[in-house]
């Protein structure tokens, strides 16, 4: 548990980078689904990081207020993603100013950053890694080139966010053999992956503040509901790391996880666009129709 920080500043140059209107990532990482079919498992297997678990046992209100957590996520890290050039450097240096305090020792005395290289990287590394499923689960599983433009937008975005190079994976490969390693070698039970990973914490959830909707109908709801985002949340997990970790999966669970996966395919054709979005994401997509110029292009050379 090194507690060296090893994140570079972001060049100007860079900081006019990023990834466009065009791009997969914003295909899908502002898919409402993705909420659902990806960010959530790739919390738990951030949780299951030593280091990432001390950090958000003293420093996060996630037992407290998950709802709130999530969304503050969401609303830190997704407009470096969904942003113009400039606004997209301005976000990843608010995202390293936001980790930077977060620090402390574990029971042994020994030091954590945040900031370091191998935690900081494992969480950028989820995002992918479950981004390539979740296209899969929506009927649009990527093939070799696809996986590859993802695996390089991913570089690009984790260069905003202040990673060094040589810290990343050079290859898709190489990304893969990575992954499977931390997950085999690296990841262990922690305390926040077992609190996490338990079925009356998503049926349990505290009602949104702000939500008009009596106490009694968001328990009635609460229940199916939440068992329901289980349920998916372990059968969007990788398979490797569901075996792993004992994570509970039956046939039957795998039937119900296709039948909602099909559900949620033919609710999106249907559905309106205000609807289908995270409101980071529908704020950029529509501003980049109406501004193109603004947005990194694969066409057009960055400043």
């Amino acid at each position: 548990m090194n507690a060296s920080v090893g994140i570079r500043p972001v060049t100007s140059a860079l900081a006019m980078s990023g990834v466009g209107p065009e791009s997969l990532t914003w295909r899908y990482a502002g898919d409402v689904r993705y909420v659902l079919l990806g960010l959530s498992q790739a919390f738990l297997l951030q949780a299951a990081h030593p280091v990432i678990s001390l950090g958000v046992e003293q420093h996060s209100t996630y037992r407290t207020d998950p709802l709130g957590r999530f969304e503050r996520s969401i609303k830190l890290l997704w407009p470096v993603l969904y942003n113009t050039r400039e606004g997209a450097g301005d976000y990843g240096r608010r995202v390293r100013e936001r980790h930077r305090d977060i620090k402390g020792t574990d029971a042994d005395g020994k030091a954590y950053h945040a900031l370091n290289p191998e935690p900081y990287l494992w969480v950028h590394m989820t995002a992918l890694e479950s981004m390539i499923r979740f296209a899969g689960y929506v009927g649009e599983a990527p093939d070799a080139a696809q996986r590859e433009q993802m695996f390089r937008e991913w570089q690009q975005l984790g260069l905003l966010l202040g990673l060094r190079e040589q810290d990343m994976p050079a290859t898709l490969t190489e990304f893969e053999i990575r992954f499977a390693e931390m997950i085999e070698q690296r990841l262990e039970r922690t305390p926040t992956f077992d609190f996490l990973m338990t079925s009356g914490y998503f049926v349990s959830i505290p009602k949104p503040r702000g939500l008009r909707l009596p106490n009694s109908v968001w328990r009635l709801l609460s229940q199916p509901v939440g068992a329901l985002v289980f349920l998916l949340t372990r059968g969007s997990m990788a398979p490797r790391f569901r075996e792993r970790f004992g994570v509970s999966w039956t046939r039957t669970d795998a039937l119900i996880f296709r039948i909602t996966t099909l559900a949620l395919r033919l609710l999106w054709k249907i559905l309106p666009e205000r609807v289908r979005w995270l409101p980071e994401a529908l704020r950029a997509i529509r501003d980049a129709r109406r501004h193109p110029e603004n947005y990194p292009s694969p066409d057009r050379a960055l400043a």
